[in-house]
């Protein structure tokens, strides 16, 4: 990825877009100095250069050289032109301020790479230590390694490699914690469910003494550690990790019975010097300060740039606001903002900007980027904005924000955290200390934290393309809204996918299976589309969840809308609406087979293969086939289709998608726009080269036009097809990829023929006594009977005797009592409430106010009448 400038000559007008593919690299290249065109600023106008003086003026003919220089200088409406190179330095800011109407501008220099670099060359020194591997003595630490830009593995077993992501594949490619294993003590064993010939090697069958190692250990679901091997044996399965030095949630660990339930999930793998067996891969020793390589042996160090780590922050700005920041790159570096307000950070790209500190015996959570303000009640807005970027192969989350209404807009996140180490409040996307944040077109990939995006209260996530995480702990989700987050968030138009048997969505609960449970209430989640993972799992109460579509869930029988309406689990349902959605499986409980029902409000609901109504799901055309009368993310019939994501300076995210099958013989071709469109040019043919060649003069034109749907007429599902689409604004056209489909292939599609489920009730229940020898008809009086055997099955009988449990241990006035007696009243209300609500829709108005004394005159709960 380049930051890349195109210069439209003919309007004089100056774009700044991104592009990943190599042509665009060409075309920066050749951009000729003349037909640059410079920002203009409402301030001065300073030049920064690495051949500059700090004693010059500034100006492009006399650049300066250091950036801690220039910062005195520079006032509101000031900007500051950096042209290319690598800078080095630290760049230190304080108490810099701009205004809304004359910020600060940092800006690359159009068509030249500005980056921010936290690594240092390497010395051609090398030494031979046979086997391929190559060592070199240093005189500084470093903590990643870099061969023409791009990363070394870390010396491990079992080996994992970044060139097929399998660094991502945790079953392939950690070990699984053994069930004689004890916190302390790891035993070896191989993931279950793996191919035959894949990760079969057992730690004893390496041969290897691991002491000394480090460990890297999943094995709190979703919180994950490193530790030292304290004792191991070469030829031994088993061996000893320091418990008294690790930090977060210990006391979980340490409980035998959490230990115990949590240990089948458990994972790891090993680092260090005597793991280096596999090209691509280093380590370093600092008590000698000695790093090692391993190259193809047809590879030379002469031939190579080797770069190393050896910095966590290029630039750090503190108490300032107002300043932005355009097309800076950041290698093997990356930025710390403190108590800054208004900061812009815009086509900055982010390439390995954290990573661990493990090869230095540090285990701490990783320095990673941070935009971070002290929160309180009263505090005005931020504001503070981060567009148009890319973070990429970030060990940690790619970004924490704190503090209120900031923004994060058309960002692309891939290949975050590899090792997930730090507290059980991350994510790959950190912004549960915020508040009111909008996460709005991004695209988040290849994640390894249990938590993709975590949420603060009142965020606003939509819009955005999140698939293929949560990839390396367990018990996680994609949007994860915690207890306190929950409050006036609002989920709408995302597509997630790829999550295994991870939520797409969750608000989630804690201290679960106590009468002191916390849930969270007030959620808004709408138009989402989720697949292949373990669906919308929404605990609490008094959500809002309309017209989303879920399907495809991990494992046969699991639900793709899950609303629990199971309190010890967090929250009653009782109170949410649910209407207007699209799922295999919509009820109250994660398992379809358990036949909880919906507990609240619901209507418009479809229960159904979505295969059967939707044009074709399986090639992400979720449209309907006919009129749903508005159920489901999507009209019948629109113009537009809606695709989420992060929005290049192309047309990107073809549908069908790059090389689909079976795609139906009526398909449209739907692409998402770039992120300046105003329409498209259009190329379809059965010729592969005709189509990457072709210009508006070649056969396989098709037209220009506004929407992004088109329709190629009847396609041969069996032949392949070709297509590409050209994006076009302001008389510039930017060419698009050339994209195919087709031909047939043997699938088995996801089998939603649930057997039908009894709904859970209370077996044996007897009338209240005055509504037994009451007028209601003897009809009336069974369905009554029902209600009251629906409302008290076993999960609310358990939670009814786990409050009267809390209630009997607690004296008036203590701490929790006050807690444990609302929530008694609010069951109670709720038993009222249901079976009145529920008896209004058959019973007569008179039968209805005899129930309504019942409950006036009770003096207990109906509890008391189950036999």
């Amino acid at each position: 990825m380049k930051n890349k400038w195109r210069i439209l000559i003919k309007l004089g007008l100056l774009l700044s877009v991104n592009s990943c593919d190599n042509t665009s690299v060409m075309e920066v290249r050749e951009i000729k100095k003349k037909d640059v065109v410079l920002p203009k600023f409402t301030g001065k106008t300073y030049f920064l250069a690495m051949d500059g003086d700090d004693e010059a003026e500034g100006q492009i003919s006399s650049p300066l050289r250091s950036l801690n220089k220039l910062i005195p200088r520079l006032k509101a409406g000031d900007g500051v032109i950096i042209r290319g190179g690598r800078y080095r330095e630290v760049n230190e800011i304080a108490q810099l301020k701009g205004s809304k109407d004359a910020p600060i501008n940092f800006i690359a220099y159009p068509g030249e790479e500005v980056i921010f670099d936290g690594s240092v060359d390497l010395a051609n020194n090398w030494q031979d230590m046979g086997n391929g591997i190559l060592a070199q003595q240093l005189d500084f630490d470093v903590t990643q390694l870099f061969i023409d830009d791009e990363m070394f593995v870390t010396a491990r077993w079992p080996n994992a490699s970044f060139d097929d992501d399998s660094v991502f594949d945790m079953e392939s490619t950690w070990r699984h914690q053994g069930k004689e294993s004890t916190f302390g003590e790891m035993v070896d064993a191989r993931p279950k469910s793996l191919k035959e010939g894949v990760n079969t090697q057992t730690l004893a069958e390496t041969g290897i003494d691991f002491t000394g190692a480090v460990a890297v250990l999943n094995i709190n679901a979703w919180m994950s550690y490193a530790q030292k091997v304290s004792k191991h044996e070469a030829g031994s399965n088993s061996f000893t990790y320091d418990t008294e030095t690790m930090k977060g949630n210990l006391n979980m660990l340490k409980n035998d019975k959490f230990f115990a339930h949590k240990k089948k999930l458990g994972h790891y793998y090993l680092e260090g010097l005597m793991a280096l067996d596999a090209e691509k891969e280093w380590y370093y020793t600092p008590e000698d300060k000695v790093v090692y390589i391993k190259l193809a042996e047809a590879e030379l160090p002469l031939q190579k740039k080797i770069r190393a780590k050896v910095q966590d922050y290029n630039l750090v700005v503190k108490d300032s606001s107002h300043l932005s920041f355009t097309g800076i790159q950041f290698f093997a570096t990356t930025l710390n903002f403190k108590k800054c307000t208004n900061m812009t950070l815009d086509d900055c790209h982010f390439k390995y900007p954290s990573f661990n500190k493990f090869v230095l015996g540090d285990f701490s959570k990783n320095k990673y980027t941070v935009i971070e303000n002290e929160m309180n009640s009263g505090m005005e807005a931020t504001n503070n904005r981060v567009l148009n970027c890319v973070f990429e192969y970030a060990d940690g989350p790619a970004i924490k924000m704190t503090g209120y209404q900031n923004l994060l807009e058309n960002n692309l996140f891939h290949h975050i955290d590899f090792t997930c180490i730090g507290g059980g409040d991350g994510g790959t996307i950190e912004m549960g200390k915020g508040r009111n944040t909008t996460f709005r077109y991004n695209t988040v990939h290849t994640a390894g934290n249990s938590e993709g995006y975590r949420s603060g209260p009142g965020d606003v996530i939509e819009y955005n393309y999140l698939h293929n995480m949560s990839l390396l702990q367990h018990d996680g989700s994609a949007i994860n809204c915690g207890v306190s987050a929950i409050k006036d968030v609002k989920v709408n138009h995302n597509w997630i996918h790829g999550l295994r048997n991870k939520a797409a969505i969750r608000f989630d609960t804690s201290s679960m299976f106590t009468a002191y449970v916390n849930w969270g209430e007030g959620g808004t989640v709408n138009h989402n589309v989720a697949w292949d993972s373990a669906g919308l799992k929404l605990k609490g109460d008094r959500h809002v969840v309309y017209n989303n579509l879920s399907f495809d869930a991990f494992a046969a029988g699991k639900t793709d809308i899950a609303l629990p309406c199971v309190p010890l689990m967090g929250g009653y349902n009782r109170y949410s609406q649910v209407n207007n959605n699209i799922a295999g499986a919509i009820n109250g409980h994660f398992v379809v087979s358990k036949g909880v029902p919906l507990f609240c409000k619901n209507e418009n609901n479809l229960q159904t293969n979505p295969r059967s109504i939707l044009r074709d799901p399986t090639n992400l055309d979720f449209r309907p086939v006919n009129q749903l009368k508005g159920i489901g993310p999507y009209d019948f019939g629109v113009e537009n289709y809606w695709i989420p994501g992060y929005k290049s300076d192309k047309c990107s995210m073809p549908i069908p998608g790059m090389n689909a099958s079976n795609v139906k013989e009526d398909a449209d071709l739907m692409w998402r726009p770039a992120r300046t469109s105003e329409s498209f040019n259009i190329y379809f043919s059965e010729n592969k080269d005709e189509v990457e060649n072709a210009d508006m003069d070649s056969s396989c034109f098709k037209g220009n036009q506004s929407s992004n749907i088109f329709n190629p007429g009847k396609i041969d599902p069996q032949k392949h097809y070709y297509w590409r689409v050209d994006n076009k604004v302001d008389g510039y056209v930017t060419k698009g990829d050339a994209w195919t489909f087709g031909g047939l292939k043997e699938v088995q599609n996801y089998d939603y023929n649930y057997p039908e489920q009894s709904i859970p009730m209370a077996q044996e229940f007897s009338l209240p006594e005055r509504l037994d020898k009451s007028v209601l008809t003897q009809e009336s009086k069974r369905y009554v009977l029902e209600l009251y055997k629906r409302f008290w099955w076993q999960e609310n009988v358990n939670w009814y005797k786990e409050l009267k449990k809390a209630e009997s241990e607690l004296e008036e006035g203590k701490r929790g009592y006050a807690t444990i007696k609302k929530r008694l009243a609010d069951f109670e209300k709720m038993e009222r409430d249901y079976v009145i609500e529920e008896a209004s829709k058959i019973l007569k108005p008179s039968e209805l106010l005899i129930l309504e004394n019942e409950f006036i005159s009770a003096q207990k709960l109906s509890l008391n009448y189950l036999k």
